[in-house]
């Protein structure tokens, strides 16, 4: 074989190696577009949102990280855990809290197995968010990053959050709605 063909055939080999190993793995979120304003949130307290719905169409995932998409005003995710959905037993999602996850008792880990398209089976995502500066912090969008195995994948939420200082019954927060 002439060495111009091996290369040839090495870099048709190479490249069918990777179309096999990029396929993303199938998180998928089976929620609502959101648009949530939080006020009475003093600059660095933690607040917390859950009701966060994803599932899994193969085999299960793990969240490697959870971060605000185009953030301004120093919105930083500081935590997040997945359980399976409360509901079967009886419980309820999160929803969202002015306390740090710990507090709420939300217990989980990091990976989601609740397989599309079976009635009711999701799990919940929820987050830890702070604002780490006296303006409004806004989250355009929340990207959750993941692996299956050795691929790697992420979802965007269409959420938009907002979190902002002053005293509950204040002017609503930007960019809710």
């Amino acid at each position: 074989m002439k060495a111009s063909t091996f290369r040839l055939v090495l870099v048709a080999a190479f490249a069918l190696c990777l179309a096999g190993s990029s396929a993303a793995p199938e998180l998928e979120y089976v929620g609502n577009v959101i648009g949530v304003g939080i006020g009475d949130v003093p600059e660095g307290a933690p607040m917390v949102f859950g009701d966060i719905p994803l599932c899994v169409s193969s085999s299960e995932v793990r969240i490697v990280s959870v971060e605000p998409i185009h953030p301004t005003g120093a919105f930083t995710v500081t935590r997040f855990l997945v359980r399976p959905n409360p509901y079967k037993t009886g419980g309820e999602m999160l929803g969202t809290d002015h306390v740090s996850l710990a507090a709420t008792g939300f217990r989980g880990g990091t990976t989601v197995s609740a397989h599309c398209g079976k009635t009711g089976d999701v799990d919940e995502l929820a987050v830890e968010a702070v604002r780490r500066s006296v303006k409004p912090a806004v989250a355009h969008g929340i990207r959750i990053d993941y692996i299956q195995g050795t691929a790697h994948g992420h979802v965007d939420l269409p959420w938009t959050v907002t979190l902002c200082g002053g005293t509950a019954g204040a002017t609503p927060c930007p960019g809710a709605g």
